[in-house]
């Protein structure tokens, strides 16, 4: 295991799991839109790239992480419903 994915880990354990991703997804998104003089723009976007399998390798494997694996799948589930509600659902 590498020493950022064992941080990340870490971080989901000590704070919330949940905020930690929205942070890191705020923070990956805002990186991206940095003018950074000293990195192309396709380096940019390789380290995002990179940074977002991370991050999903990790939630679909960290024991850690099963909550927020179940809170993501029901709020999947709950897309349907809450169309079915609306009467979007229904052609």
């Amino acid at each position: 295991e590498t020493r950022g994915s064992l941080i990340i880990r870490k971080l989901c354990v000590l704070l919330n799991a949940k905020s930690v991703y929205i942070k890191m997804a705020e923070a990956l998104s805002d990186y991206g839109a940095m003018d950074t003089k000293n990195t192309t723009a396709e380096a940019t976007l390789e380290f995002v790239s990179t940074m977002v399998q991370t991050l999903n390798l990790i939630l679909l494997t960290a024991s850690e992480l099963s909550d927020l694996r179940s809170i993501l799948s029901k709020s999947f589930v709950d897309i349907p419903k809450r169309r079915s509600v609306k009467g979007e659902g229904a052609h």
